[in-house]
């Protein structure tokens, strides 16, 4: 074989030619390809961290709240604030009496 390549005038090369320019074109997809799902993971990336610092966000103001719960919670225990809380809804105690201030 390889002597009918040299008798019709064809280099020995030529085969070899071909299956560099396939390795290359091969090494040009594969390349495109990593470029690409590179990006692609970059962006997604950004999204989810983005995501994330809202959901920080967001726990740290829940957890804000939870401790004014607690707090209140706890101020509700004592019997002289539930009495700060009857008064100013015009509730009294026995034998107290009211004094209007009128302007």
């Amino acid at each position: 074989m390889a002597n009918e390549r040299r008798q019709s005038g064809q280099p020995a090369a030529s085969g070899s030619k071909r299956r560099m320019r396939f390795y290359f074109a091969g090494i040009v997809i594969f390349s495109c390809w990593a470029l690409y799902a590179l990006i692609n993971q970059e962006h997604r990336l950004n999204i989810e961290s983005g995501r994330l610092a809202e959901a920080k966000e967001k726990k740290a103001a829940t957890e804000q709240q939870i401790s004014s719960v607690k707090q209140e919670i706890e101020r509700l225990r004592d019997p002289e604030y539930i009495g700060q809380l009857a008064n100013k809804q015009g509730m009294i105690r026995e034998g107290e009496k009211v004094i209007e201030v009128t302007e």
